[in-house]
Parts: structure tokens; C-alpha cells; sequence
């Protein structure tokens, strides 16, 4: 008796879910920008490093900004320059970047020797072709070029503008005739490559390349070995390695593609079609850097498992990093040299360039990163919830981003002209700040990831369609961008303002820049820790991950098929169940808010006993930070309890635990600080969020992965 094997799982859905080809793409953008910016600053500032940092240095150190006066401070003229340059500069070279995209498809066909195809010469093969365009949904069915001459048996898909090209190779019309099965299967690819929208991200990516290289690189090159020969070890090594950032980038996207291409075309093709044979058959290339398509023996896997394309790479997360910090040094760099103009005035003006200072790179980061990876992580989370053996990778992606940023401000990182004389501590010290910056990074990007996998975990297991998979993403995303700008923010104002104490000149403004930016830090974690604005921020990020299970039926099996290809009428993919259990939230939660009002009623006890009506005013203020620490070690014990188990909900299942009990423990001892000090009203209820946010914290940093550690080591 012969026993069938068992069916390969179904194949997950990566249409459903943005593309590693878009990411990519936006990542390359961003880089062209920053890149562009930094090269077309470089030669209004040649032999000058940076005098924007001393001279804001001296201006802080004179006291002359200390109210909106309108006080001058001289400063370089030419930073205003280098600014206004380097913007209208980086425009025009968009411009050169969007012609030759235009000009791009008619130089394809002169270099290939592409002629139309006649009607009479091919009208079956033209016929067969635009068949296949209008089943595949393409809406304008594309024209065919060919050249008969050419030995190669493949075919491009090329355009602009919505007008696209296949052209083929004479090797491949002789396969209509030898195997037309082959011939079909490398159509549906370049169909694919349309279909996917592959075409014009393609060509603006490989014209943007080449504007790039030709209009900024070359210049720069050649300036600066006319006229500073000596910047060439400065600007000239960030300028190469801004370069080789395009160059990698460009070719990660014009990898990404083919996967894609390849999976959307074996829906087409079918399981008897010929796409396994024809992609087997390709030359493989050894070259990782400069090689355009993956290797065959990958692109074949992925045909078998589409899940392989539902983690993020760390190397995505790690040029995001570096991508993200170099646009913020040089966006914030060029935005401060906009307010010069041979003077530095301190006036409405410049409070408005200098907030978006401050806004900006939390902002650029939040977006950038979350946007690229916080994405790729709802993808993943759907492989996990489907069975797929995917290693999502949080801390791993946490790290790349944190090490990416690392470089990418090392990369941009200029010493101002003004700071020779600099002492082996003082670069220590800075050196070290940065790293302890890049923790903090990590730290954060850790925890907001991990909200965004939950949060993503929570809604997927209760989406019904492609349509509200993407409001779905596109919000949680959005949310945890916003959580991220406000974390990056913080940090990179940190880590820059302690640079300047450290590194700028002169030595008289670093005790005032110190004393502002810590008292700046103090103020923000006070505002965020003790009013309600740290409760709203934290009742947002449970209210997403709970909107999903509280009043929302489960799926069906039916609901849940808009998350695979090729599933046959009969086949059913069933949800997942959901893991968030609240009721044992509760469960821990509000017995441990009963302990703590027992042991505020003992010590109201005693007070109507007449046992503390004697304390001194010192040992009533103790007595009231210890009650707040109780209070906090409490809400930190209970989410470790519910985060034992572990699981991808721990992180939620605590906060929401910390959050439950902290209401009741806070409300309990505001009245009895208020009965046992007097204490007005506004300082109970300040009281009440330090314990609901406090709790909420050491929840997350500490209560969490303890429970989590202990529940793994058992």
C-alpha cells in the first residue's frame, strides 16, 4: 500500500503586505537626498569644518541669548550659502534624475536594438501576449519590441510613465516555436514585474543612480582635487561612503524585485507551468554587491515557501539606521545654516528653526524606521500566526537599528574648525556618551517593536480582508512611528547636546550648556512621569492591542483566506485564537491593588491610634516616597506574575496588568497622603500619575523580563 505524502502548506500571501522592493525604494530616496546635500554643501564650506558649532558656542557662553533681544553674533556668511546652495543644487539634481528616467526607455530599446513588433511577422505570439496581459489585470497591455538577432533567451519589461515595453530576445521567439511552455512562463515574469508597479520604481532608481554619480559625485571629485586638495580625507571619504550606501542600496532594490516578480508569476503559471525549469536553468552570479537578481537555488525556495520573504533582514535594519542618521545630521545641519546670515540673531525666526530642530530628527527617525521595519514586522507576525517557522528577530532588529544609527552619525559627524587642542578624556568622554546613546536607542526601539508585534499579533487574528489588513498596518505603524519620534527625539537631543559640551570651543559655555540640557531632560521625564500625559500616552498604546479582542468576533476559516495564494475551493485556513487572556490579567491585577490598600489601611490604623501623629515633617515626606515606591515595586511584581509564561503578548499582558492595578493603588493612597498631610488637590492627583506611570515603566524595563527570565529558566 502506498501512503500519499502529505500536501505542502499553502503558500503565504506576500502581496497582502508592503514589499521589501518599496521599503528599499524609500530607503534609496532618503539616501540620494541626505547624500546629495552633504556633497553640495561641501564645496562652500572647503576649508572651513563646521563653524555654525562655534559660533553658537560663543553666542550661548556671552549670555547675549538669554531673551528674545535680537542680538547679533558674527558668524560665517557662507553657511546661508552653503544652505541655499546645496537645497536648490539637490532639487536640480532631482530634476536630472527624473529626465533621464523619461529618456531611459528609448535609450533601452537603441542599446538593445529593440524594433515593434509587426502584426504581420508575430500576430499569435502578439495575440498570446496581450491575452495574458488583460488576464493578469495589467490595464494597458504593453507594447513588444524585439530583436531577432539576439542570442538571449530572455525578455525585459521596460517604461515610463505608465507606458510599458517588453522586449524580446530573438533566443526567446525561437522557444515560441521549441518550448512554448518556457517562453510563456518568462512573459508571465515581466507581465509580473508591471503588475507589481517593479517598472518605474526600477528605472527612477537606476536614473537616479546615475544623476547622482554624474551631477554630484563626479563634481565634488574633481573640486576638491582643484581647489582642497586637503579635504579629500575629510569629506572626500564620507562623500565615498555616502556613495557606496546608494550603490548598495540601488542594487538591494533591484534584487527585491525579482522575488516578487517570480511568486506573482507562478500564480499564473500554475504548478505544471514551466517558471521552476526556466529560473533553474539561469546562470548564477558570485558577486554579492553588484549582482542585480538572486541566486537561482533562492529564488527557487522562495517559490516553495513564501514565508522566506516575511522576515526582516537584519541588514534592512541596519541600513535603515545608518540611512536615518545620516539624513538627520545632514538635514539639521543645513536647516541650522539657514539662519545664518553673516549674523546669528536670536528672534522669533530662529525659536522656529531651532523647535524644528528639535522636532525633526525624532520625527525622520520614528517615521523612517518604523515605517520600514515596524512594517515588516506585522508581515512576520502573520507568518508566525500561520505556523511558519520565521524567527522574528525583535532584539536582533533593535540592535542592527541601534548600531545602523552608530555609523551613520560617525559617518556625518564633523569636528568643528574652532576645537583643536582636543585631549585623549575629552574624546573618551564623548565616545563614551555615544554609546551609551546607542543603548538607549536599542532599549527603546526594542520595547516599541515589541509593541508593534503585539499589537500586531492582537488584530491579524481578526482581519477579514486585504483592505483592512492595510488600515489595520497603516495605523499601528502610525502609532508606533509616533512613540519612536518621541524616544529618538529625546536621545538625539541628549546625545547632541552632550557632543557640543564636550567637543566645542570655547571651554566657558560648557557648564551653561550642561545645566540647560540636563534641567531640559529633568523637566521633560517630569512632564512625561507626573501629569497625565504620560497616562494618555500609555492608555493609547493598550487602547490599540485591546481594541482587536474586546467586542470583535473571531474569524472564520473563510475570512482568513485573503492571507494565501493558491488555495483551492475546499481548503480552509484557520485563525488563530487569541492568547491576550484579560480575565487573568484581572485576576492578578486587582488582588494586588487589594494587598496594597491593606497595608494603607494598617498605617491608617495606626495614625487613628495616635502612633504617627508625632513624625516630623522629614519623616512624613519619607513615609509618603515609600508609600509611591510600594506602590510601584507592586504594579512591577504583578506584571512580572502575568509575564511568566512569556509568549509575544508578555509585554502587553504586563503593562495592561501594571496599568489595572496602578488605578486603584493610586486612588487609595491620594486620599490617604491627602488625610495624612493635608495635601491640596493638584498635588494628589500628580501623585496618582507618578504611581501609574512610575509602575508602568519599571513594569516594562524590569517586571516583564523578569517574569519572562524566570519563566524561560524553569
Amino acid at each position: 500500500m502506498t501512503v500519499a505524502a502529505p500536501a505542502a502548506p499553502a503558500r503565504l500571501n506576500v502581496f497582502a503586505f508592503p514589499s521589501d522592493t518599496g521599503v528599499r525604494f524609500i530607503l534609496l530616496l532618503v539616501t540620494l537626498f541626505s547624500a546629495s546635500l552633504f556633497v553640495y554643501r561641501s564645496p562652500f564650506l572647503a576649508g572651513r569644518a563646521d563653524p555654525y558649532g562655534p559660533c553658537m558656542a560663543r553666542a550661548y557662553a556671552s549670555g547675549q541669548f538669554s531673551s528674545l533681544n535680537g542680538s547679533a553674533i558674527p558668524c560665517p556668511a557662507g553657511e546661508w550659502m552653503s544652505a541655499t546652495g546645496a537645497i536648490a543644487a539637490t532639487a536640480a539634481l532631482g530634476g536630472i534624475a527624473f529626465l533621464v528616467y523619461l529618456l531611459m526607455p528609448a535609450w533601452t530599446r537603441w542599446r538593445a536594438g529593440f524594433t515593434p513588433v509587426a502584426r504581420e511577422d508575430a500576430a499569435e505570439i502578439i495575440a498570446t501576449v496581450t491575452a495574458m496581459a488583460d488576464q493578469a489585470g495589467v490595464a494597458r497591455p504593453p507594447l513588444l519590441v524585439w530583436n531577432p538577432l539576439s542570442p538571449s533567451a530572455s525578455a525585459i519589461a521596460f517604461g515610463a510613465w505608465g507606458r510599458y515595453i517588453i522586449g524580446l530576445h530573438g533566443g526567446l521567439v525561437t522557444r515560441w516555436s521549441t518550448d512554448r511552455e518556457g517562453f510563456l512562463a518568462v512573459i508571465r515574469h515581466e507581465l509580473a514585474h508591471i503588475k507589481n508597479g517593479d517598472i518605474d520604481r526600477t528605472y527612477l532608481t537606476v536614473a537616479s543612480w546615475w544623476a547622482f554619480l554624474l551631477a554630484a559625485l563626479v563634481p565634488f571629485t574633481a573640486l576638491s582635487l582643484l581647489w582642497d586638495r586637503g579635504s579629500i580625507l575629510g569629506e572626500g571619504i564620507r562623500a565615498a561612503a555616502l556613495a557606496f550606501l546608494v550603490y548598495v542600496i540601488r542594487n538591494a532594490v533591484l534584487r527585491a524585485r525579482e522575488n516578487y516578480a517570480d511568486v506573482r508569476a507562478s500564480v499564473w503559471d500554475g504548478p505544471n507551468g514551466a517558471l521552476r525549469r526556466v529560473i533553474a536553468a539561469l546562470p548564477r552570479s558570485k558577486d554579492v554587491f553588484s549582482r542585480l537578481h538572486p541566486r537561482p537555488d533562492q529564488r527557487l525556495r522562495v517559490l516553495d515557501d513564501t514565508s522566506l520573504l516575511f522576515p526582516v533582514a537584519s541588514s534592512d535594519a541596519f541600513l535603515t539606521g545608518v540611512v536615518g542618521s545620516v539624513a538627520v545630521t545632514n538635514l539639521t545641519n543645513t536647516v541650522a545654516a539657514l539662519t545664518l546670515r553673516g549674523n546669528l540673531h536670536y528672534d522669533i525666526a530662529f525659536v522656529a528653526v531651532a523647535l524644528a530642530q528639535l522636532i525633526g530628527p525624532g520625527l525622520l527617525l520614528g517615521v523612517l524606521t518604523i515605517g520600514v521595519v515596524g512594517s515588516g514586522v506585522w508581515r512576520v507576525s502573520f507568518a508566525l500566526l500561520a505556523g511558519r517557522r520565521v524567527h522574528a528577530g525583535v532584539l536582533r532588529l533593535a540592535i542592527a537599528i541601534g548600531l545602523g544609527m552608530l555609523v551613520g552619525h560617525l559617518l556625518g559627524f564633523q569636528v568643528p574648525g574652532e576645537a583643536g587642542g582636543f585631549d585623549p578624556v575629552r574624546l573618551a568622554a564623548a565616545g563614551l556618551w555615544l554609546i551609551i546613546c546607542t543603548v538607549a536607542f536599542v532599549g527603546g526601539m526594542y520595547l516599541i517593536l515589541r509593541w508593534t508585534m503585539s499589537g500586531a499579533l492582537a488584530w491579524l487574528g481578526r482581519l477579514s480582508s486585504e483592505r483592512t489588513l492595510r488600515l489595520a498596518t497603516w495605523i499601528g505603524v502610525a502609532l508606533a512611528a509616533v512613540l519612536a519620534a518621541g524616544w529618538f527625539g529625546l536621545v538625539v537631543v541628549l546625545r547632541d547636546s552632550f557632543e557640543a559640551l564636550l567637543l566645542l570651543q570655547p571651554a566657558d559655555a560648557m557648564a551653561k550648556i550642561a545645566a540647560d540640557a540636563v534641567g531640559a531632560a529633568g523637566a521633560l521625564l517630569g512632564l512625561v512621569l507626573g501629569t497625565p500625559i504620560g497616562i494618555g500616552a500609555l492608555m493609547v498604546s493598550l487602547a490599540w492591542p485591546l481594541a482587536a479582542v474586546v467586542g470583535r468576533p473571531p474569524q472564520t476559516a473563510t475570512d482568513w483566506r485573503w492571507g494565501f495564494l493558491n488555495l483551492g475551493p475546499q481548503e480552509a485556513a484557520a485563525p488563530p485564537a487569541n492568547t491576550l487572556q484579560v480575565a487573568g490579567i484581572v485576576r492578578i491585577a486587582l488582588p494586588t491593588a487589594a494587598v496594597y490598600i491593606v497595608m494603607l489601611s494598617a498605617l491608617a490604623a495606626a495614625r487613628a491610634a495616635g502612633l504617627l501623629s508625632s513624625i516630623s515633617q522629614q519623616a512624613g515626606l519619607a513615609v509618603i516616597v515609600g508609600l509611591v515606591a510600594a506602590a510601584v515595586l507592586l504594579q512591577a511584581l504583578a506584571a512580572a506574575i502575568v509575564a511568566f509564561p512569556g509568549g509575544a503578548f508578555a509585554g502587553v499582558r504586563g503593562l495592561l496588568t501594571s496599568f489595572v492595578a496602578g488605578w486603584p493603588i493610586a486612588a487609595a493612597q491620594v486620599v490617604f497622603i491627602a488625610w495624612l498631610t493635608g495635601l491640596d488637590v493638584v498635588v494628589s492627583v500628580l501623585t496618582a500619575c507618578l504611581v501609574v506611570n512610575c509602575g508602568a515603566v519599571l513594569s516594562l524595563l524590569a517586571g516583564v523580563p523578569l517574569g519572562v527570565l524566570v519563566g524561560r529558566l524553569r
